[in-house]
């Protein structure tokens, strides 16, 4: 095989140690050369999918002329499949011959070698279903032809499209290229199933776009995910999507409102550093067979689970929730015509809350089936007041999740699930972080209670909803949380109308 069969690479600041095939190592190469094809190419595989466990792409071929968004795709390093190219001529060949290690095609219009890398890759996958990630460059820093060239090669291979996600930055002319992108791609894709479309940097709090894609049809979508964008600046034809990821945007009614009927089949709804706009509260909006939903630092997001009717709902998360917040939740969560609640299917609840032990007890009370429960709070003090309760709270309650937990309250846990267990409601297990597992050992085995080690309770949810990979703190100091806390302003001067 020829040197320019080679992917073009960037310069890597750190050497690649390639295997010696000196007398010392002899015995070491001459082992792994006499192992099966068939065996090495699923090593290949299997690191590769290790190096991948993030949701996006490792690989990009550049540094970066501006920080882009916390949320971007892209990080610097080489991808796995290639690093195993470069090893032996025997790896290299058997690398390209196996599909399976190139159906992730990254085309980045800051690579000069985009096109080529990302033909090769096609060329080496075969007929598999394509996964593609695509980042262009504000308009005015390209040629004009760059785009439709991107997307001639995307369109080729439309039947193979399983998923595609753009990227574009906000400033200065970042809404011109997906427009441009979305008009010279094909009408339709019939075998998509994920669409993932993002602006990186700051955005207007209306932003002035709308774009149509696919207008003939994607029949076999099921997963939407925006950011920095409003589900109303996306022209999509009809969908039956059962995931639906929006992310630092404002949500407008009508666009929710006018798409209600496709999303009568999403089981899945993510809202993250959002705000929820003041008409909200007159709006009902019907998810019969929503089953998880997660909300995190979204100012007023009361507003939408006020609204939302959800009777498959089976998870509940709420990120930084204010004591106002939840008892409108907590109002609203029966309706008033039948004061039968909203989600009776609740079982897993996440919440981060300080509140008084009133508004606890009225928390336990409005979902009464949960069976796990997580507080993400230090301070539970006020959490376990009602545990010692004559009426007993949740009384299906199997699963206690308490991972950031002041260590100087491991004997008021102990007596208050203590009490339950003796009032015949015993919580079968409780979770607690590995320092306070090891601090209170004893104490767990004398009363008899099962402890499990959970060292961060927020990998049970979708990536996409950890605090600690979504924050940055200066964004949310002086962006979109402070920008949603003065757009809903008016909202809570408002009375939610009943459902």
């Amino acid at each position: 095989m020829s040197q320019s069969d080679e992917v073009t690479l960037p310069r890597s600041p750190t050497p690649i140690i390639v295997p010696s095939t000196t007398a010392t190592s002899g015995s070491l190469s001459a082992a792994i050369s006499a192992l099966p094809n068939e065996l090495l190419a699923e090593i290949f595989l299997a690191g590769q999918e290790d190096q991948s466990l993030p949701p996006w792409p490792k690989y990009v071929p550049f540094i970066p002329v501006s920080r882009l968004s916390s949320l971007s795709l892209w990080s610097p390093e080489i991808p796995f499949e290639i690093l195993v190219s470069r090893v032996s001529p025997h790896w290299r060949i058997l690398a390209h011959d196996t599909p399976r290690l190139w159906t992730s095609v990254v085309l980045d219009t800051q690579d000069k070698n985009h096109l080529k890398n990302a033909a090769d890759y096609i060329q080496r996958s075969g007929a598999l279903s394509l996964d593609v990630f695509v980042r262009v460059l504000p308009y005015r820093r390209q040629t004009p032809l760059t785009i439709p060239a991107i997307c001639r090669l995307i369109s080729a291979e439309v039947e193979r499209l399983q998923t595609l996600r753009v990227e574009s930055e906000a400033e200065p002319t970042g809404v011109p290229c997906l427009q441009v992108f979305f008009k010279n791609m094909p009408k339709s894709a019939p075998h998509l199933q994920t669409l993932d479309i993002r602006l990186s940097g700051r955005i207007p709090y209306r932003l002035p776009l709308t774009v149509s894609a696919f207008p003939d049809g994607l029949p076999r979508l099921k997963s939407l995910h925006f950011v920095n964008i409003s589900p109303h600046n996306i022209i999509l034809p009809q969908y039956a999507i059962t995931s639906l990821q929006l992310h630092q945007c404002a949500h407008h009614v009508p666009a929710l409102r006018g798409a209600s009927q496709s999303l009568s089949a999403i089981t899945q709804l993510i809202l993250s550093e959002s705000y929820i706009l003041p008409e909200w509260a007159y709006v009902q909006l019907m998810l019969p067979s929503l089953k998880g939903l997660y909300l995190r630092y979204s100012p007023a997001c009361d507003l939408l689970v006020s609204r939302i009717v959800a009777p498959e709902l089976d998870t509940l998360y709420l990120e930084t929730m204010t004591e106002d917040e939840m008892a409108d939740i907590i109002a609203a969560s029966h309706s008033p015509e039948t004061q039968s609640c909203k989600f009776p299917r609740l079982r897993s609840f996440m919440l981060r809350l300080t509140a008084t032990y009133g508004l606890w007890h009225a928390v336990m009370d409005a979902f009464q089936q949960v069976t796990h429960f997580t507080l993400l709070g230090a301070n539970i003090s006020n959490f376990l007041v009602p545990f010692s309760a004559s009426h007993t709270p949740w009384p299906m309650l199997a699963v206690l999740s308490l991972p950031n937990m002041k260590a100087r309250l491991l004997a008021d846990v102990i007596s208050a699930l203590s009490n339950r267990a003796n009032m015949g409601y015993p919580v079968r297990r409780l979770q607690l972080s590995p320092t306070l597992f090891a601090d209170g050992e004893s104490l767990w085995h004398s009363a008899g209670i099962d402890v499990e080690v959970v060292i961060n309770p927020l990998t049970s949810l979708p990536a996409e909803c950890r605090a600690e990979e979504w924050e940055v703190e200066d964004e949310l100091e002086g962006g979109w949380c402070k920008l949603g806390a003065n757009a809903v302003a008016e909202s809570k001067s408002r009375a939610l109308l009943p459902v």
